[in-house]
């Protein structure tokens, strides 16, 4: 196979984000940090966006950026349309379910995220939970991804390699070993990682949406273990591989694609 490494600049143009798509964020390592700079760049481009979960996500509050309004569908007698009101004044809104605890939101349900399609230009949405961990391959039930989903971006961050399979990285280690092949308490290779986010996730993207995995936390020092991964998952039947650092959203990236 011939692989070929492009640069690109900024997240947008990396995966390839454009008014009309729904896309729904899965794995681990990032989500909530690549939402967050989606949207930024959307807003920034004056495109509109409706940003969700259809899990549990921190409250903006918590993180060191300034976040669309709040909308609580909870709280709403037309929540649909309070959210249609917002992005038409702000150009933006984010929207969960209810507040759980002080820093902690429940989401919406993957059904209710396609009644917003007309709400603004494109939706992002956490479409999956991980605990903070770096790496993770779905349970049966997961992830809780929207049919009108149009681009599915898989992470997993590259701090994981070299680490213990284990509960202290690995979210769902029992089902990273299983789809892997491995055991609790072997190190997590660059095969190990390719395999577990892979053969999780290839199956459950809704029909018809594009599909790219995300290597998150490639800074210098991990250049070249990104190649790898990428050139494994690249091997396994991965359309798109895209490696960089999520927290520096307008940055460099690098796309991966073979023929």
């Amino acid at each position: 196979m011939t692989v070929a490494i492009e640069s690109r600049f900024g997240l947008l143009d990396t995966l390839e984000v454009g008014s009309g798509d729904v896309v729904s964020l899965v794995g681990a390592g990032g989500k909530s940090t690549l939402l967050h700079g989606l949207v930024s760049e959307l807003r920034q481009r004056g495109t509109s966006v409706v940003a969700t979960t259809t899990t549990h996500i921190q409250s903006p509050d918590t993180y060191e950026v300034t976040a669309p309004p709040l909308v609580f569908a909870s709280t709403e007698v037309d929540w649909v349309e309070t959210v249609r009101t917002r992005v038409a004044r702000y150009g933006a809104a984010t929207v969960v379910g209810t507040r759980i605890r002080d820093d902690k939101l429940k989401g919406i349900e993957p059904r209710e995220v396609d009644l917003l399609r007309r709400a603004a230009d494109v939706l992002v949405i956490e479409a999956d939970g991980a605990r903070g961990r770096s790496l993770k391959a779905p349970a049966s039930h997961e992830p809780a991804i929207p049919k009108s989903t149009t681009l599915m971006v898989v992470l997993a961050a590259l701090d994981a390699l070299g680490e213990v399979l284990g509960e202290g990285s690995v979210h769902r280690v029992d089902e990273v070993a299983k789809l892997a092949g491995v055991s609790i308490g072997d190190l997590i290779t660059p095969e190990v990682l390719a395999l577990a986010i892979f053969r999780g996730y290839e199956n459950v993207r809704p029909r018809g949406s594009r599909l790219t995995f995300f290597l998150n936390k490639a800074d210098d020092a991990r250049l070249r273990p990104a190649e790898e991964v990428g050139r494994l998952l690249l091997s396994l039947g991965a359309p798109v591989v895209v490696f960089g650092e999520a927290q520096k959203p307008h940055g460099c990236f690098y796309v991966m694609r073979g023929s």
